[in-house]
């Protein structure tokens, strides 16, 4: 599946952001949405979601992915800018194969790979706030930029960009030659979950 969508004017702007600001971006916003998250990681589970990022990410990728699980019962996964996926228990315990969450760890890197986050973050701000997210110091990106932005809606998708994962998230499959039929049901029990 290919996607041709015609990129929104913050979409394109969100291309001119650096990656290094994006990743600072991620991280305050997790740590203001998950200030106390508890990490679960044993050695062996580390392993496994480094071997599952190397198959999914295109060798030539400029991100640098990092997933971290976090031990709550939300049956849920994020992706923030810059490369950072959190992974909920809840989504792991339902998981039913590696498969079904690979599935969903493509489709959050495609979030990422098409900057869905920072494409939301420029639709909050001015204009005047991209020249200053471009030219700021790396201490003044929270003052300057979030003053007034919900930092929540920075991870609520519109229908076309989740249908824009979907559809590319489906093709990182297929390069790594994972079955994705198991991302389908994976993602008939995420939409139970929201919808209960």
């Amino acid at each position: 599946l290919i996607y041709w969508g015609i990129p929104s004017a913050s979409g394109l702007f969100a291309r001119f952001v650096p990656i290094s600001i994006e990743q600072q971006i991620g991280q305050y916003v997790i740590d203001e949405i998950f200030p106390n998250r508890v990490i679960c990681e044993t050695a062996a589970g580390r392993q496994a979601l480094e071997k599952l990022l190397a198959r999914l990410a295109p060798a030539d990728s400029d991100y640098e992915f990092q997933l971290e699980i976090i031990d709550s019962d939300l049956v849920n996964a994020l992706a923030f800018p810059g490369g950072k996926i959190l992974i909920f228990r809840g989504l792991l315990e339902k998981s039913r194969s590696a498969e079904a969450l690979s599935g969903v760890v493509a489709h959050e890197m495609q979030h990422v790979f098409q900057r869905h986050g920072t494409e939301n973050l420029l639709n909050q701000v001015a204009l005047s706030g991209l020249f200053k997210l471009l030219t700021v110091e790396a201490n003044a990106i929270a003052e300057t930029l979030f003053a007034g932005v919900r930092t929540l809606s920075l991870l609520k998708y519109t229908r076309e960009l989740e249908t824009e994962a979907d559809a590319l998230a489906l093709q990182l499959l297929y390069q790594a030659g994972v079955d994705p039929v198991e991302m389908l049901a994976m993602f008939q029990v995420l939409k139970n979950h929201s919808s209960s």
